[in-house]
């Protein structure tokens, strides 16, 4: 892990960003604004004295909701090495989660882009139908709902 101090919030390239309340609060409209314009989820871990940490979710939900929403976790400190790594780990495996998302619906995208008069069905690994354009649909009569969740036997 690399952990940097005092950057660029809106131009840095990072996987996860750590605040603590103070950088939340001086950071505040450029954590919300990348939040909104990320195409893939980012992130964004709180760090809370153990003991406060009821009292700084429920501020947080009541007079924050904007900041509330845009926080991923809360990482209690003191916090042992090892639990920050399993935080860590965990942040950063939603946000690969999430590029493999991402990377999927460009996918799809462009498949709709490039084939727009021609019949596309898309299915997962069991050959469950997970997709159809309307290339699709005006040649095969069926629409999205009646053949998404089926298999192409369907189509028997």
């Amino acid at each position: 892990y690399t952990i940097v101090e005092s950057v660029d919030i809106a131009e840095a390239a990072f996987d996860c960003c750590l605040v603590d309340k103070t950088a939340l609060n001086e950071h505040r409209s450029e954590l919300l604004t990348r939040k909104q314009h990320e195409q893939v989820v980012l992130p964004y871990l709180l760090l809370v004295p153990e003991a406060k940490h009821r009292q700084i979710c429920n501020r947080l939900r009541e007079t924050h909701p904007e900041l509330w929403d845009a926080i991923d976790g809360l990482i209690d400190m003191p916090l042992a090495e090892h639990r920050l790594g399993e935080q860590l780990e965990m942040a950063l495996r939603l946000r690969d989660q999430s590029t493999v998302a991402f990377n999927r619906r460009e996918q799809l995208r462009q498949i709709r882009d490039q084939h727009a008069g021609h019949g596309v069905l898309i299915t997962d690994v069991d050959g469950t139908i997970e997709y159809v354009n309307r290339g699709f649909e005006s040649q095969s009569g069926y629409t999205s709902e009646e053949v998404v969740g089926n298999t192409p036997r369907m189509l028997k």
